[in-house]
């Protein structure tokens, strides 16, 4: 199972200027342009990797593209412009979880993201860099087996409306496929849409 460092550093792809005041503290404009961003999001879509059927006949799938994901990291509004430039990491994962076995596919998110903001509205997209996805499987009596991923890279579309100036709401998309790197398997299909929530301190 591959292994991801404790910590990671996000670093926003450009670099500013804080100008400050005469007291030397940055102005109450600086201060808002760069700012905390967090997350929470609602996903389907993509190929099925498992489907667990339980004694009352009822099943539960798990797809490439499911289900719930959160993430954090930096935004900054570019001075006198309506570009808001995004940077996150974040973990997306889908699971089922039955009496006598599990199963669960988990990667790491990183994105990098620009947005065209206009009133209450921001529509954009941009890169986002999957680590690490791993699909398990745990059996009473048999144990846990894992088959991993190769990182992977995909396209993102995002609109958001702000409902206030620090909370949004929206639909996105990501189009993007994961492969195992083994000759002669097929890529997976792990495309995915949904709803996110926004928060911006």
């Amino acid at each position: 199972m591959k292994k991801l460092f404790p910590a990671v550093l996000l670093c926003l792809p450009f670099a500013f200027n804080v100008q400050a005041d005469e007291t030397g503290t940055a102005t109450d404009g600086d201060k808002r342009r760069v700012e905390l961003v967090g997350s929470l999001g609602l996903t389907t879509g993509g190929d099925e990797l498992a489907s667990l059927e339980f004694v009352d006949g009822d099943d539960a799938d798990i797809k490439a593209g499911g289900l719930f994901s959160i993430a954090g990291g930096l935004g900054y509004q570019l001075p006198t412009s309506p570009l808001y430039l995004q940077s996150t990491i974040g973990y997306h994962f889908d699971a089922v979880n039955a009496e006598n076995a599990d199963a669960s596919f988990s990667r790491v998110p990183f994105e990098l993201l620009a947005f065209y903001t206009a009133d209450q509205f921001r529509v954009g997209g941009g890169l986002s860099y999957h680590l690490s996805p791993e699909l398990e499987f745990e059996l009473d009596g048999v144990g846990k087996e894992s088959i991993e991923f190769d990182d992977a890279a995909g396209l993102v579309l995002q609109a958001d409306y702000l409902a206030t100036p620090k909370v949004g709401f929206g639909l996105r998309a990501v189009f993007i496929e994961y492969d195992t790197g083994q000759n002669g398997s097929e890529a997976v299909d792990g495309n995915q849409f949904g709803l996110q929530a926004t928060i911006f301190l």
